[in-house]
């Protein structure tokens, strides 16, 4: 099994915005869009056909729930602890939909000391996006965290 692991570190100081963008880091791992619609080939397994429930052949799970729409998955990823690439058959590990691999997406768990953070991103026609956290939030014995996405393009 060959695994590509990259930290919140790594994926800052590469300027990963989306999941795009991660096949720049991992080698073997393509991601294109066609029609609004993620296409992730891992080894050269993954999409065959581009029908309406088509299945695929890589698997992406964020924080262990698979992502079985390709249109959930080309959102922006902000506020991560690590994305892991792992390349060849993972039915064993993951089920169904990962003959050529599996996308890992791991976000932070709530810490202990209140934390905020914020993106902005602005651009030509009408292009733009706020994203936000805030972790640390404490709730009797419970720790609470909370992370909102608004993004616009035309």
């Amino acid at each position: 099994m060959s695994i590509s692991a990259f930290n919140s570190e790594r994926l800052a100081d590469s300027g990963v915005q989306g999941i795009d963008d991660i096949q720049f880091l991992a080698a073997g791992l393509k991601i294109g869009e066609h029609i609004g619609q993620t296409i992730v080939t891992i080894r050269g397994i993954g999409m065959q056909q581009l029908a309406e429930g088509a299945e695929t052949g890589a698997a992406i799970h964020t924080d262990g729930i698979y992502q079985s729409s390709r249109y959930d998955q080309a959102r922006g990823y902000f506020d991560l602890e690590r994305i892991e690439v792992l390349r060849g058959p993972q039915g064993t590990l993951y089920g169904r939909n990962a003959t050529g691999g599996a996308i890992n997406i791991i976000t932070k768990a709530p810490t202990e000391t209140f934390e905020v953070g914020f993106k902005a991103d602005v651009g030509n026609y009408s292009l733009g996006g706020f994203e936000g956290f805030a972790s640390g939030l404490e709730h009797s014995t419970s720790k609470v965290a909370a992370k909102f996405i608004v993004d616009e393009s035309r």
